[in-house]
C-alpha cells in the first residue's frame, strides 16, 4: 500500500512539472515572438538591404513565428503559414507581398466576419479592414503561394537563433 501511494505522489509531481514546463515554454515562445516582431518592425529596412545585397546564410536558418502568413490553397480554401524562414519572408516582401507598398504581416478573417490586412508602416503594425474601406483580399491570399512556389520550405520546428539575436549588440 505504501509503495502505491508513493508512486502515485511521484506521478502527480511529474504531471505538475510537465505542466510547469509547458507553461514556461509557451511563455518563452510568446516573449520571443514579441521581441522578433519588434525587431523586424524596427530593422525592416536594414533586413531588406542585407537580404537584397547579400542573402545572408543566417536568414535561411532563422524561423519567424511572430507573423501568420495566410494563403489561398485552392478552390477558395485558406491555409496559413505560422512558421517561415526569414529568407522566405523577406523574399515575399521583396517580390510584392505588400499593401500599398508596405510589407504585409497578416491577412485574416476577423470574428466579426470582416477581412483585415496588417502591415508594417512607419515603424509599427497598422491594419485596414473591409469594414471601413473597399478591400479586395483575394490577391493577398494568392501571393505567398505564387511567390514562393516550389521553393517554399515548410517549417515544422523552431530555430535556435531568433531575429532579435541578429541585432542584440545594436540594441544593448
Amino acid at each position: 500500500m505504501y509503495i502505491k501511494e508513493e508512486l502515485s505522489n511521484i506521478d502527480m509531481k511529474i504531471q505538475e512539472l510537465e505542466l510547469e514546463k509547458e507553461s514556461i515554454v509557451r511563455r518563452f515562445i510568446q516573449e520571443r515572438n514579441e521581441r522578433d516582431k519588434k525587431t523586424i518592425i524596427r530593422y525592416y529596412d536594414k533586413l531588406m538591404r542585407l537580404y537584397n545585397n547579400k542573402h545572408p546564410e543566417i536568414y535561411n536558418k532563422i524561423i519567424v513565428t511572430c507573423f501568420k502568413i495566410n494563403t489561398m490553397i485552392c478552390c477558395g480554401m485558406c491555409g496559413s503559414v505560422n512558421r517561415i524562414y526569414l529568407s522566405d519572408l523577406l523574399k515575399l516582401w521583396s517580390n510584392g507581398y505588400l499593401y500599398k507598398g508596405y510589407p504585409i504581416t497578416n491577412v485574416m478573417l476577423t470574428n466579426s466576419g470582416h477581412w483585415e490586412i496588417c502591415f508594417i508602416k512607419n515603424g509599427k503594425i497598422e491594419s485596414v479592414s473591409d469594414r471601413n474601406t473597399k478591400l479586395d483580399v483575394h490577391p493577398y491570399h494568392r501571393m505567398p503561394r505564387e511567390i514562393l512556389g516550389e521553393n517554399y520550405k515548410p517549417v515544422d520546428k523552431y530555430s535556435e537563433t531568433s531575429v532579435s539575436d541578429l541585432f542584440y549588440k545594436e540594441d544593448n
